[in-house]
């Protein structure tokens, strides 16, 4: 045996398939797969991880509810987070992230990132859908956000999810931030 009987990536080329990813999340299979990588310089169409769009947001308006998509966050930068410039709205029943990087325990280095500064109980992400799955990845901001993530939805997974923040001195040191 060799490295490339457990690395499906050198078993095949260096390249991904979609069958890979659904045991990386334990499903069956998936759907459409769309990389973000918020270390590019311009969005691409985000089918490749050399033309990938620049913001999970951007990613999360390509796919599809019920259908099993994946965006995969392949992050070149220093951080390998996304600086997403408003909140994200996760409404999109079946719609799962999954982190390209070493799967750590704390700071995945692959994750969502945010600009965005509400300074209210607004949600940096929030999750009102159903059977998502949240995988190797980090959330985080460090603006005067007070809320980090809220999930109304259900049956939803999070695993090696790391939460960051809230990092900025204002909504640290305020009564409602969570």
């Amino acid at each position: 045996m060799n490295a490339a009987d457990y690395i499906p990536a050198l078993k095949f080329g260096g390249k991904i398939y979609p069958e890979n990813i659904a045991g990386a999340l334990n499903l069956p299979s998936v759907g459409q797969i769309f990389y973000v990588d918020g270390g590019k310089s311009s969005s691409g169409g985000g089918k490749t991880v050399d033309d990938a769009y620049k913001t999970v947001a951007e990613a999360y308006a390509a796919a599809s509810a019920d259908n099993d998509d994946v965006i995969v966050i392949a992050g070149t930068n220093a951080t390998g987070r996304t600086a997403e410039s408003a909140a994200l709205v996760w409404a999109k029943r079946r719609l799962h992230i999954l982190g390209n990087g070493a799967p750590r325990k704390i700071n995945p280095r692959n994750g969502i990132g945010t600009n965005y500064s509400g300074g209210s109980t607004t949600p940096v992400l929030q999750v009102t859908s159903n059977n998502c799955i949240f995988s190797n990845i980090s959330i985080a901001t460090f603006n005067d956000n007070d809320v980090l993530v809220e999930v109304t939805g259900e049956y939803n997974t999070f695993t090696n999810v790391h939460f960051q923040g809230i990092g900025h001195a204002t909504p640290a040191g305020e009564t409602g931030a969570r």
